[in-house]
Formats: structure tokens, sequence, C-alpha cells
């Protein structure tokens, strides 16, 4: 599938752009239908990109903020006296229904991949964090993401229960990447 790559317009609220899997399509799709992702990108919480057909129509997006991950936390890295190591987190990663099934989510993922690794040219990056839900996490092992052993998702933090906080080891290779 083609597609191009655009950081969030100003104001963009395409409408009708739905997610799967249905339950989560009011935070997932609606985050760019309802124009939340607009909002958060003024209020400088996130940046995001959209994957837009060749009709302009939105197939996917991906957002990605600053993070940090505990280092007792079951990662094994060396910080001297950090307690916290810098990450960025895909704070959301959204493929279209019609576009479910044919690669397009992976894709976005590469490429939010090396969006992190651009910064990661500038700023110390080691991690890359990401709360996937229930359903996502066996791809997201698959791509390399390990469970956080704590501080995972609940209905006080305002994420399901099933959902789970992962992470990625960039292992110093941020700056290296072509």
């Amino acid at each position: 599938m083609k597609f191009r790559m655009i950081p969030l317009p100003p104001g963009y609220s395409p409408g009708g752009f739905r997610c799967e899997p249905p339950d989560k399509d009011d935070e997932i799709g609606g985050f760019i239908a309802q124009g939340l992702a607009a909002k958060a990108e003024d209020e400088g919480w996130l940046r995001t990109f959209v994957a837009l057909d060749e009709k302009d129509e939105p197939v996917g997006y991906f957002s990605l903020m600053a993070d940090s991950i505990q280092l007792d936390d079951g990662v094994d890295a060396t910080a001297g006296h950090y307690k916290t190591a810098p990450a960025i987190k895909i704070a959301r990663l959204g493929v279209a229904s019609r576009m479910q099934g044919q690669g397009l989510g992976k894709e976005l993922f590469y490429l939010a991949l090396k969006q992190v690794y651009e910064v990661g040219r500038r700023v110390g990056v080691r991690y890359i964090t990401l709360d996937s839900v229930a359903e996502k996490v066996s791809w997201y092992k698959k791509l390399g993401f390990t469970e956080t052993t704590s501080a995972q998702p609940t209905a006080e933090n305002g994420l399901d229960p099933g959902d789970r906080s992962m992470y990625f080891d960039l292992g110093g290779t941020a700056d290296r990447m072509d």
C-alpha cells in the first residue's frame, strides 16, 4: 500500500477515522477523528504523524512524546547515579479499520522508530516505551518489546487493567541508525 506521512496539521480533525478493536475505537480512532491529537499537540504533550493514502484519506497515525523508565523496573542498564533512563513513548499508534491486517501497523511502527532514532542523534534516548492494549501485547513482543515488572496500567491511571506497559531497549544504537 502506498501512503505518505505528514506531521499533524494544526486543527486536523478528519472525522470518521475508525480503528480496531471496536471497544478501543473511541480512544484510538477518536483521538484523531475528534481533534484530541491536535489539542494535545497545541498543549505540547506530543507530536503526531498521519499516514495518508492516494486520496489523502487518513489510514493510520502514530504519536510520540518524551518519557522515562524506572531502572528498578526489571530494566538492565548502567546509568550511574540515575534512577530513570530517557525514553520516547509511542503514545498512540492506530490503523484505520479498513487497513487492518495489511502490514500498515508494522510500517508505522518502523517509521516511529526512525523518528526516535532521529531524536537519539541529538538527545540521549535509551528506550522506547508504550502502553499496549491487551490484544496487541504479543504483537509488540514479536517486535522486541518487554513488559515492565511494575507500573502496569490500571483503571486508576486511566488505562484498562488488561493493557501492559512495555519497553524496547535501544542499547545505545539510537545515534547509529541510517
